[in-house]
Formats: C-alpha cells, structure tokens, sequence
C-alpha cells in the first residue's frame, strides 16, 4: 500500500468514527440539558487579571455550556481572552473586530467541529444614522455535533445591524441543526433587528422582562439569547435570568448583566436529518481556481497535505473557491461534509 492510500485510509477512518459519533449524539440527545449564556463585560475597564477573575466566577457560576462574550478589551491584559478561558476551563475563540486589541469571544466546554468568523464592516449598510465609533462588528460561528452557537455584538448603526441580520438568517436556513445565537444586539425587542428575525423564524429564548442593561438599575433588555430551528431535533427552554450566584457585585463587574438560557433537547423523530433536493458534489476546475458545486446551504471542508498536514479549516457554500491560492503545486487531499454527505477528493496542483 503506497503512502497516499494510507492517509486517504486514515483519514476514512476518521470521518466514519466522527460521523458515528454525531450518529450517537442524534440518538442519544433526548433530555439532555445545555446552558448557553451572553455577556457583554465591559472590557476597557478591565486592567488586570484579578478583574478577569471576578468576570470568570461570573460565568462559572452559571456552569454554561456555551458564552458569547462583548467588549474583549486586551490592551492591558493582553491575553484576557485566552485568560477567560483558562479560569472557566473552556475553549475560547476570539475575533478582533475593532484595531488590534478589541472584538468578541466564544467559550465552550466542547471542542467545536469548526469555527467560521464573519465581519461586518463599519458603513456595510450605507446608513448614516447614529454613526458607530467602533471600527467593524463580528460574529463567531462554532458548529457542535447537534447544534450552531453564534456569538456577536451588532452595531449602534441600525442600516449595520441590518447586514448582520440578513447574514445570521441566511446562515440559519442553509443548516439542518437548531441555530442559537447570543450577544449584545444593541436593541429592544421592539426594534427593526429583532422585527425580521422574528418574520425569519427566530424565538427570543430569554424573558424579554428580565433587563439587561444597565447593571446599576436595568431598565432594558438588550442582550438576547435567539434559537432558529428547522430540523428534526427539538428542544425547549426550562430556565432562563442572570446569572448572579456568584460573589461579585455584578453592578461593579460590567455595566450589562450576565444572561444565561438553560434548554433541554429532544428527539423525538429519530436521528434523520432530512436533506432536500441532495445535489452530486464535485470539485471543478475553472483557470487557475477549483470551485466546490452541488453543495446544499453549508459545507464543512478541510484540506490536508499529502503528509496529513491540516492545510484548511473553514466553511464553504455552493460556487465558493477552495482556498488553494497560497499552496504550493502537489497533492491536495479535500475532505467535506455537506449535511450527512461526506466527500473526499485527491487534487494535483
């Protein structure tokens, strides 16, 4: 067996042993409970490490599964996101949205099978009303065996967080997993924002009369935990407030209070994901570039080397081009999945 049978072998195995294990995560999800929580902290007022502890007690108190945080300030922690997810022992994903030091985070106790993030650039809307002073906004897109948490923080600039709705709703219909979404959507529920997604298909899973902001004496909900869910899983929400059992004075901690949704999964059609009008997936070569066809809404796709190098590790729709432009010429091993199809491909560049 020459060396490339072998890697392609090893890399079947793999993709059969992680499918199963969805498989078994679909059959055995029924009852299972999942906290989700969002948190904007305030970050310019973070200046040392003993506040990223108090912020850190805050989140473990509630146990989440799943954070989107806001206002990740790491000019004088330079690592407070990573800090925030060593002293939460969750994994933590980062997305610089404003200069160099500034954005969004994702926690989770689960290692994601992915991470897409997507930026929504200062102006994208072409609104001049209530101009933003942040540089762009951002979200955080991790895919987990039975379910899409994305994490954001929208715009103060309505005709912006327009950009960001149409690309959340967008991304919700083209998935066959529940999608949930937390952040600090800098609305009320009122608002044109939270309008769509409701005519979307969108549920706000929190109590809308539990205010969020600010943290002194809240007046408004502003921070809002969405679900959209058109597959064959099902859940319900068991328990949502703020998340206050830890010993910090939330007031102090940040001028939002922290958010946390509890949900409880349920199966009852079975582990069928149903994929409708299931196109032949190919690799086509146009010029110089390979495009990816007959993908159904999103694919997960990865790239190795013929040495088993990880060369690529994101998300693709149908007619996108295969990241290929940075490698050099050889042996290119494409490995997708596009809902419960799976696809390999060997490339010579």
């Amino acid at each position: 067996m020459n060396r490339f049978s072998t890697i392609l072998r090893r890399i079947s195995v793999t993709v059969i042993c992680c499918c199963f294990g969805i498989i078994q995560a679909y059959a055995d999800d029924s009852g299972k409970q999942m906290t989700m929580m969002t948190y904007n902290i305030q970050g310019h007022l973070i200046i040392n490490s003993r506040q990223v502890d108090k912020i850190a007690s805050v989140i473990n108190s509630a146990s989440p599964d799943v954070v989107a945080i806001q206002e990740v300030d790491q000019r004088f922690v330079k690592d407070c996101a990573a800090q925030l997810g060593t002293k939460t022992g969750m994994k933590s994903r980062f997305l610089i949205t404003h200069k160099d030091y500034f954005g969004i985070v994702l926690l989770s106790k689960e290692e994601p099978l992915g991470i897409k993030t997507h930026l929504i650039v200062k102006g994208a809307g072409g609104g001049t009303n209530k101009p933003d002073p942040d540089d762009n906004r951002g979200i955080i897109i991790a895919e987990f065996p039975n379910y899409y948490f994305l994490s954001t923080h929208y715009s103060l600039n309505a005709e912006d967080r327009d950009v960001a709705t149409a690309y959340i709703i967008n991304f919700a219909k083209s998935v066959n997993k529940p999608v949930f979404l937390g952040g600090d959507l800098n609305v009320k529920e009122t608002y044109r924002a939270m309008v769509t997604f409701k005519n979307n298909g969108f549920s706000i899973l929190n109590d809308t009369k539990t205010f969020t902001y600010p943290s002194t004496e809240p007046t408004e909900c502003i921070d809002f935990i969405l679900g959209y869910n058109k597959s064959s899983i099902s859940y319900k929400v068991i328990e949502s407030g703020i998340a206050d059992k830890s010993d910090v004075d939330l007031a102090a901690a940040s001028d939002h209070l922290p958010l946390y949704v509890k949900i409880e999964f349920s199966n009852p059609t079975g582990n069928e994901q149903n994929i409708i009008d299931k196109k032949k997936i190919e690799v086509t070569k146009s010029g110089d570039r390979y495009l990816l066809t007959g993908i159904n809404g999103i694919a997960y796709v990865k790239l190795y080397s013929i040495t088993g190098e990880l060369l690529a590790d994101t998300y693709m729709q149908d007619g996108d081009e295969l990241p290929l432009h940075n490698l050099k010429s050889g042996i290119v091993l494409v490995w997708l999945k596009n809902g419960d199809e799976v696809y390999t491909r060997k490339l010579i560049l």
